[in-house]
């Protein structure tokens, strides 16, 4: 009995094991795309790609929202990025604009919260 449950254990952690690897490997071969994508400025000026964090994707389609598009003039909530020429093992959700940037994207466009 005692060895059946020693088994059972092994053959769990080896599962998870293989589930966390396999995840992984999805993420590494599902590059990121082209796209807006959400933005924040936790600190700093708003209009300084080092203070703009990426949030997440969001649509490849620019934004209509009245909160968010492209026509209003304050402060960026989105950035259209290019990544074309994009190379980075640190997922975009975890960069700035500046750091990806500096990593191959191209902000081509930005979208503004209304004044």
């Amino acid at each position: 009995m005692e060895t059946i449950k020693k088994y059972a254990i092994a053959i769990v952690a080896a599962v998870t094991i293989i589930g966390f690897s396999a995840f992984n490997l999805v993420q590494k071969l599902d590059p990121p795309q082209d796209g807006w994508y959400e933005i924040s400025t936790p600190s700093g000026d708003p209009e300084q790609p080092e203070n703009q964090a990426i949030a997440g994707f969001v649509d490849t389609n620019p934004p209509l929202e009245d909160e968010c598009n492209t026509a209003n003039q304050a402060e960026p909530c989105q950035v259209h990025l290019d990544l074309s020429t994009f190379s980075s093992s640190i997922p975009l959700s975890g960069m700035t604009v500046k750091q990806a940037a500096d990593s191959g994207a191209v902000a081509t466009q930005y979208a503004k919260r209304p004044e």
